[in-house]
């Protein structure tokens, strides 16, 4: 105020005219006034007019709600947040002290790569696989004494095949075999491999090998899921025809083979298994790594989309504990992975698992008692351009859901 207008004030006052009363602000409604008001989120703000969108509401500071009531109420909520942050630590400290841990087992008797690990009772079976040549060895895990002990050979090696149990029997489909330098000179033929169509059959109770009916083409790289007492051979490539969208059925009661719903897109280097009554074909490549999850409903003999992994790769291993699916390794693009990734079939949601000790593909890789395992692999050395075949086998505790 102006001293000329307050000279005017006094002389009025001294005169018997009363003081002009100071103009108030008309009190809030308590719900405005409330503290517990001075944070909100959404349309829920006392302050916006009922004409102003919620997208282009700013808050302006109502003069009306004193300074104090705002900086206790902001003060309550930063106690609030504090007290949480504390307890989100200590959460996370707890769950690292307990999270599962890999264990170092007892290695394959044999270092190979493009292997298949099955459980079956209370046994891990690896079969087949490459290092500088393929392999016949089939070996046997006993995790009471985490020794190996050798089985029957395969008839035909294998590498980069797929393989399931149906009725306590293991089917190997696919792969190929690495021909050796003498087979290309006798032959005249330079290439490196040999592509399977068999079917072989091993039943550990007798500890012996059969051939059954052959696929009607050569192909590896494939991905193999039994399903209902039937074997399902997906994708693949083979050098006459490619990328491969091609699905073939075994029926093992009467030794043939059937037509499946073909892959909205052929594809190699997957991995897939069977869970809740259908079949899951995941990753792989066709000119780049993929990250697309085909879900086939047999009820409906249609392939549908699962939600996408979130790190494409190929060459990886996948293994089913109850309705989830462990994808483990692989190759991202370039360079090898060691990250595992968990997909929920029931919801359709990946989260992260446990990073395996060492990234690297072409591995070996199932459930058996409440347990993960991971056997073998390879990676190249970029410096000398060479394959290191791997040998190790890790351990995983589920727990008990």
């Amino acid at each position: 105020m102006r001293a000329d207008g307050r000279k005017r004030c006094l002389f009025l006052e001294r005169r018997g005219f009363p003081r002009r009363p100071e103009p108030q602000a008309a009190p809030l409604p308590e719900a405005r006034r409330s503290p517990d008001r001075l944070l909100w989120s959404g349309t829920a703000s006392p302050f916006r007019p009922e004409s102003q969108p919620a997208s282009s509401f700013r808050l302006r500071r109502s003069r009306a709600v004193p300074l104090q009531v705002r900086a206790e109420a902001l003060l309550r909520r930063l106690a609030a947040l504090h007290a949480a942050f504390f307890l989100l630590l200590a959460a996370a400290g707890e769950a690292g002290a307990n999270a599962p841990v890999w264990q170092s087992l007892a290695p394959l008797p044999v270092a190979r790569h493009d292997l298949q690990l099955v459980a079956w009772k209370d046994r891990l079976i690896a079969i087949s696989g490459a290092h500088d040549e393929t392999v016949a060895d089939v070996d046997a895990y006993d995790p009471a004494r985490n020794a190996w002990a050798a089985l029957a050979p395969i008839p035909d090696t294998r590498g980069w095949f797929g393989a399931a149990v149906i009725a306590g029997k293991i089917y190997c489909a696919g792969g190929k075999r690495i021909r050796t330098e003498a087979e290309k000179n006798a032959s005249g033929e330079e290439g490196a491999y040999e592509y399977r169509a068999s079917l072989n059959v091993y039943d550990p109770e007798a500890n012996r090998w059969t051939v059954a009916a052959p696929m009607r083409a050569p192909r590896a790289g494939c991905c193999v899921a039994a399903l209902d007492g039937k074997l399902y051979v997906i994708g693949g490539s083979n050098p006459t025809n490619g990328f491969q969208n091609r699905v073939e059925i075994y029926d093992p009661a009467n030794n043939t083979w059937l037509e499946g719903p073909p892959l909205p897109d052929g594809r190699e280097d997957m991995s897939a298994a069977a869970v809740g009554g259908k079949i899951y074909a995941l990753g792989g490549v066709k000119f780049s790594v993929r990250a697309n999850v085909y879900v086939l409903d047999p009820a409906t003999g249609k392939w549908g989309a699962g939600a996408p992994m979130p790190t494409p790769r190929r060459s990886f291993a996948v293994a089913v504990d109850g309705p989830r699916l462990w994808c483990i390794g692989g190759v991202p693009g370039r360079g090898y992975t060691n990250v595992v990734e968990i997909y929920d079939t029931r919801n359709d949601t990946w989260f992260a698992g446990p990073s395996i000790p060492q990234a690297k593909a072409w591995i070996g890789a199932a459930v058996l008692d409440g347990q993960l395992y991971v056997a073998g692999g390879a990676w190249q050395d970029p410096a000398s351009k060479k394959y290191i075949w791997l040998g190790d086998l890790h351990g995983l505790s589920l727990g008990d859901e």
